[in-house]
């Protein structure tokens, strides 16, 4: 996520210096409201991304050596690649940023930061983490890579160390990039109260600001519904994801929210529906999932099978491809590692290969979920002395999920 700057309002003052004028005025100021202008946010415009990709791809053909031009067209692959959840763009946007750092390392502050992003868009993120240390050797202290380095650490499961970062920034409790990272650990600590408060309040600064794009809006009302999902306030939960929806209506992680709910309602047809129309969005293997779920939900086994195949496919051809292709870095990561790994460890389906997916997981993002993912694979095939080592490791990350822990309590791994 970029960050966004909110400026307070600045009351208007009106200054009288004529003492016969100000006693005409008098009675007028008395019942004239001074209000300011509201906030401009730029609409949400579908056709916005690929238009800037296309500019910006004219703009370094016709200038090549231009180290900026790379660096903003990395900006706007990153943009495709986040909306689309595309490996491509990904792929796209570190070329280009690489491209703008090797026309012009020094104090390419954009350059590198555009770098370091596309490496979390591929779930790079000891890559990403190795990056931000080597930028902030070049610009210590740069707020830019400050939040990166902060937004690295999470992902790898380290949040003491993430918010020792965020302390670094200058004036970060007005900072709505370092307050929404902030708040995404307390969120995964469990504390989905203060994490809701703290994105409500980020919402309401970015809200007032003109300038903000409805995208952004968008995305904050995500993750303020995600909060609401996490206390089990559905109805609260499923409105907010309408608005998020309303304001960027390709919000992926709202319709795949939806669909969440409705399985947690037992509205299987409702759930399914809301998978359905996540797929044109992102080719999500956690939509394709849940209408396994859905299915499986109503005694469709037949379809239930045909969706988790559909699924284990997705999952054997993206690595193929990024194996014939080289891609992932030194620890060969696969973005749909993660999801298929809790596919197979929450159903006992396809082990051997949701192994290999859970071991790369581990090894490139060792948090709670990916400890847990592996354990219960694991586990279940019979690996009783590692599978309690890594479950007992997702009991201790400070992750807060119920099903870790019942996942340690069933191996004897509590302890």
């Amino acid at each position: 996520m970029k960050a966004v700057t909110a400026f307070a309002l600045v009351p208007l003052v009106v200054a009288v210096g004529w003492i016969g004028y100000a006693s005409t005025l008098r009675a007028e100021a008395s019942t004239t409201v001074f209000r300011p202008e509201p906030a401009f946010h730029e609409k949400y415009d579908p056709a916005k991304i690929d238009r800037d990709i296309a500019f910006h791809e004219g703009r370094v053909k016709r200038d090549p050596k231009g180290a900026i031009g790379w660096a903003m067209l990395s900006d706007a692959y990153l943009a495709r690649s986040r909306e689309s959840d595309s490996d491509v763009f990904g792929w796209k946007a570190e070329a280009a940023a690489r491209k703008s750092l090797a026309l012009r390392s020094h104090l390419n502050v954009d350059g590198t930061n555009r770098l370091i992003q596309s490496l979390l868009e591929q779930h790079r993120f000891r890559d990403a983490l190795a990056a931000t240390e080597e930028a902030l050797r070049g610009t210590p202290g740069e707020p830019g890579a400050l939040r990166l380095q902060a937004d690295s650490l999470v992902e790898l499961g380290r949040y003491d160390e993430a918010l020792a970062v965020l302390k670094e920034l200058p004036n970060t409790t007005e900072d709505v990039a370092a307050s929404a990272i902030q708040a995404r650990i307390q969120s995964l600590r469990g504390d989905h109260q203060g994490a809701l408060q703290m994105f409500k309040k980020a919402y309401t600064a970015l809200e007032s600001s003109s300038g903000v794009p409805e995208a952004t809006l968008g995305w904050f009302k995500t993750k303020i519904a995600g909060e609401y999902e996490a206390q089990g306030d559905l109805e609260s939960a499923k409105a907010t994801y309408a608005e998020a929806m309303a304001l960027a209506p390709r919000t992926y992680k709202a319709t795949l929210g939806l669909a969440r709910i409705a399985m947690q309602e037992k509205d299987w047809p409702g759930a399914a529906t809301w998978a359905e129309k996540t797929l044109p969005i992102a080719n999500s293997l956690d939509a394709i999932a849940i209408l396994g779920e859905a299915a499986a939900a109503q005694g469709r086994e037949k379809e239930a099978k045909t969706a988790y195949a559909k699924a284990h496919r997705m999952y054997v051809d993206e690595v193929a491809n990024m194996d014939s292709l080289g891609k992932g870095g030194s620890y060969r990561v696969r973005p749909i590692d993660r999801q298929f790994a809790t596919l197979s460890a929450k159903h006992g389906l396809f082990l051997k290969d949701g192994l290999q997916a859970a071991i790369r997981d581990a090894a490139n993002r060792p948090d709670g979920r990916a400890l847990d993912n592996l354990g219960w694979i694991q586990w279940q095939l019979g690996d009783k002395q590692a599978a309690r080592e890594n479950l007992r490791k997702a009991k201790a990350s400070g992750l807060a999920d119920p099903l870790i822990a019942e996942h340690a309590s069933q191996a004897g791994a509590s302890e």
